[in-house]
């Protein structure tokens, strides 16, 4: 399949579009990286699959701003967790 139709393919595994996906798991987009190269290049160069971040109220921010940063200039959904 071409990289757009499974781009769209992935956008759609996630939550709806303002909800956040969580960071680890099987609705998170990271789940998307770790199946092969293809398939992480492909999801690391989709920023709608980062526009939605829950920000932990403590704790490590590195994987915050790693979403933020692919993300690119999509509009931002950001859900702060207490």
């Amino acid at each position: 399949l071409p990289n757009e139709i499974v781009s769209e393919i992935f956008i759609q595994c996630l939550p709806p579009y303002p909800i956040c996906p969580p960071f680890r798991g099987l609705s998170s987009p990271t789940c998307l990286t770790h199946i092969c190269r293809k398939w992480r290049d492909i999801a690391l160069t989709t920023p709608q699959l980062w526009r939605a971040i829950p920000f932990p109220a403590s704790g490590d921010y590195k994987t915050p701003q790693a979403w933020l940063e692919r993300s690119g200039s999509c509009p931002l959904s950001i859900f702060w967790r207490e």
